[in-house]
């Protein structure tokens, strides 16, 4: 089963926009990853989805640039991170919504650790730049691997 693969991001929101950098590394390999900057918009498509990666910059404990991965119902309860949300509807709040509709049987988390937003930029710093082929390679295992495989501790780090 080929998974749902969506990057968020802000495209002027320097290190938030790296979904939409990692989603557009995928399409550059083959991979059908789209690219979105509200989490609202994945409710419809994760009720359509039996297997889906979400990619989000997060903030959180750890360095700026660390990959991790956790399941989607992790989102909510992980205390050491959050997805950087600019909207109303967080990213564990889509997955929940549409898992409660009836969709989403595995939702995959992938998120790249980052500062605070704190300027528009349409550029990402070095240390999220670096992370960024480890979390492209992350997100090509899950898309090969069968469904719930994986865990909640950091993939990669860039150093």
């Amino acid at each position: 089963m080929t998974p749902l693969v969506v990057g968020l991001g802000q495209p002027f929101g320097g290190d938030d926009r790296v979904g939409l950098v990692i989603a557009e590394r995928l399409r550059n390999k083959g991979v059908r990853a789209i690219s979105i900057t509200d989490a609202t918009l994945l409710v419809d498509m994760l009720v359509g989805a039996e297997k889906a990666i979400v990619i989000d910059a997060v903030v959180g404990s750890g360095a700026p640039g660390s990959v991790i991965e956790m399941e989607g119902d992790e989102l909510a309860s992980h205390g050491a991170c959050a997805p950087v949300s600019t909207h109303g509807l967080s990213i564990a709040g889509a997955v929940a919504i549409a898992k409660t509709l009836g969709g989403a049987a595995s939702v995959r988390f992938v998120g790249v650790l980052i500062r605070p937003p704190d300027r528009a930029s349409t550029t990402l710093s070095p240390e999220v730049e670096a992370a960024v082929p480890a979390a492209v390679d992350l997100v090509l295992r899950l898309c090969a691997a069968p469904s719930k495989e994986g865990s909640s501790a950091p993939a990669s780090s860039a150093e």
